[in-house]
């Protein structure tokens, strides 16, 4: 239930959440024609939750750097603001969504909190998957370090 509740404050907040359906495509045996069939994704609540609070991980952790000064890489993304206030009436269609994408900046490393228009939050950074990503390493360690009390490994610059 909490994941809901925070997944709908992120979205009235301006959070983007959509998911593009799974697209197949087939020709008919008999008359060659393509045939196009869209599924509709639908997450579990258990995919919804693990999501949702690994979003306030890196959220909680952001701001936990910044209020201790830590130095860590943070994560923004800002979004074209004419398409931000055109989404929800032009995304009707898969094609429409998939080329609203490029109204999405990159992600970007920075050193200091910025926001991250995609997710509707003001701090945000990578720490919740240290096998996959090496900017989580480097946020682990920082946040290790500062724990125990020993010289972070990373300074501001």
């Amino acid at each position: 239930h909490y994941a809901f509740l925070r997944n709908k404050w992120r979205t009235n907040n301006g959070a983007f959440s959509f998911y593009v359906p799974k697209i197949n495509f087939k020709i008919d045996s008999n008359s060659n024609d393509l045939i196009y069939k869209e599924e509709e994704i639908i997450c579990s609540q258990a995919t919804e939750l693990v999501s949702e609070m690994m979003i306030l991980f890196n959220e909680v952790i952001a701001k936990i750097a910044y209020l201790n000064l830590i130095p860590i890489p943070y994560i923004s993304q800002s979004i074209n603001q004419s398409f931000k206030n055109s989404f929800f009436k032009e995304a009707n269609t898969v094609a429409k969504k998939i080329n609203l994408l490029k109204y999405f900046g990159s992600s970007q490393l920075v050193d200091q909190p910025q926001t991250h228009d995609a997710l509707a939050l003001s701090f945000y950074t990578h720490a919740s998957s240290p096998l996959r990503r090496y900017t989580d390493i480097l946020v682990h360690l920082q946040i290790k370090a500062f724990l125990r009390g020993q010289t972070l490994p990373l300074n501001q610059k």
